[in-house]
This record gives structure tokens, C-alpha cells and sequence, in this order.
């Protein structure tokens, strides 16, 4: 059994590294996020100007991967134990694919489906969560907790 100084001791070098730790985790959570999503992103394609086979509800099937390949990650910000690093689109369609909504042409967008030509001043999209499910699934599965407590394991050992 540790003593109690061995204790104090080991609660110290926890504390050593607390911030750079949690800097560290949530920088290593998006790095293994980014790549995850970009694979759910790609998991069904179909042609330009072909009617998508993504039902609402599911990821966005790709046409070119341009919202798979804008994925980016910020690096972390914050102090003490809340760090924050987001990962997310660069594209502008990347939150309307994500969350749904009503999209407005000026004065009108025009696009093909299955070979037909279709106008609209508006047009609603269903939402087609990528990110969230992703997240979701990440974290019930273990990976992003994984991914933390190895970048705080790292710096643990250093400190030992």
C-alpha cells in the first residue's frame, strides 16, 4: 500500500498535468473524430444531378466529397480542466445538411434531378445529421474517452 506521502505525491503530478492534459484530450478527441466522420460522410455516394439515395433522417450521400474533405479541426481553447477543439464543416452547406431547413434562391435555384430540371424560389431539406450521430456513436463505443485518457496518459508518464 502507497503511503500517504507516495499519495500526495501522485495527486500532485495529476495536477501537474490537469491543463495541458485536458488541452491535450480535447485536441486527440478531434483528431480521431475527423477521420471518422469523413468515413460516415463517404459511406454512400451517388452521381451529379442523380435524385440522392439518403433517406431523411440518415448521413448526406456524397456527390464530389467537398463536405467530407472540408472537415476541419480547431485547435482546443480554454484554461484549467474545460478545453474545447471543434470539428466541423468549412462548406456552406455543411449545417443545413446536418440540421434541415428552408433554403431561399435569388431569385431562384435551379438544379437537375434523374435528368429533370426543377426551379424553386424555396426549397426545404430534410435534416441528414452527420456530425451529432457520429459523436453519439463515438462516445458510447469508448473511442473519444479512449482517445482522452491516452493524451493524459502520455503526459502522466512524462511527469512520473
Amino acid at each position: 500500500m502507497a503511503s500517504f506521502a507516495d499519495q500526495v505525491a501522485a495527486i500532485g503530478r495529476f495536477i501537474a498535468v490537469g491543463d495541458p492534459g485536458a488541452e491535450a484530450a480535447s485536441n486527440e478527441m478531434a483528431s480521431v473524430f475527423k477521420p471518422v466522420v469523413q468515413r460516415v460522410l463517404l459511406s454512400r455516394s451517388h452521381a451529379f444531378a442523380t435524385k440522392t439515395p439518403s433517406p431523411p433522417g440518415s448521413p448526406p450521400a456524397a456527390i464530389s466529397g467537398e463536405l467530407a474533405a472540408s472537415i476541419m479541426n480547431t485547435p482546443a481553447i480554454g484554461g484549467g480542466a474545460v478545453w474545447e477543439s471543434k470539428s466541423g464543416p468549412t462548406t456552406r452547406y455543411g449545417r443545413i445538411q446536418e440540421l434541415g431547413g428552408v433554403m431561399t434562391g435569388h431569385p431562384t435555384m435551379h438544379w437537375y434531378e434523374d435528368g429533370v430540371p426543377h426551379w424553386s424560389h424555396q426549397h426545404s431539406l430534410p435534416p441528414r445529421p452527420y456530425l451529432a450521430p457520429t459523436v453519439d456513436a463515438m462516445a458510447d463505443s469508448g473511442e473519444l474517452g479512449d482517445a482522452a485518457a491516452a493524451a493524459f496518459s502520455v503526459l502522466f508518464d512524462a511527469v512520473s
